[in-house]
């Protein structure tokens, strides 16, 4: 469930954003003096893309950095009903943890297919989740082996940059159910 209007004209423009090629020249502009958000550079996309890219192909060293030294990592633990988890965690830390994960559960194909993004800037007049600044919404259908059973889930990440550009913010919503029947829980 999205929790304000502004998530869900975000999710809209996002899934409407993604119906087209990044090469595409726009063919009409749209007015948005009257939005809450404005849109940002297109490289906080990049980066996001970049850094799930990476973690897909397991360099988590490389992945890492593209955040910060600590970073909020907001993603749920469990099935369905499970609360989401909020945990600040050590970047190199949860790096180690995920090569773990991936040996320890025999990961052997992770893919983002395809990986739409938007970035958008929140002021202080107009906060997101509490935060201004910049995120990068990314949606994407997440293919992914575990145990030798393909599991496929949509997925979005949504991530905030600091002012050096780097993320300290990950947000990660997905219905894993799949993940947890792959792994009998």
């Amino acid at each position: 469930m999205l929790k304000s209007n502004a998530m869900r004209n975000i999710v809209i423009t996002l899934i409407l954003f993604s119906a087209f090629s990044c090469d595409e020249k726009p063919k009409e502009v749209v007015s948005v003096e009257d939005q809450p958000y404005l849109l940002a550079s297109r490289q906080y996309c990049e980066k996001a893309e970049a850094a799930l890219k990476a973690w897909a192909e397991g360099d988590f060293e490389s992945w890492a950095s593209y955040f910060t030294d600590e970073v909020e990592f907001n993603y749920p633990r469990g099935p369905r009903d499970s609360p989401f988890q909020t945990d600040t965690l050590e970047i190199m830390e949860e790096a180690a943890w995920y090569k773990n994960w991936f040996k320890v559960r025999e990961i052997t194909e992770v893919a983002f297919n395809p990986i739409s993004s938007i970035a958008f800037l929140a002021t202080e007049e107009n906060p997101f989740y509490a935060n201004s600044g910049v995120f990068v919404i990314s949606i994407t259908s997440m293919e992914i082996s575990i145990y030798g059973a393909p599991v496929k889930a949509g997925t979005c990440y949504i991530h905030h940059f600091n002012e050096d550009g780097l993320i300290d913010q990950h947000y990660f919503i997905q219905d894993i159910q799949n993940q947890m029947d792959a792994l009998n829980y």
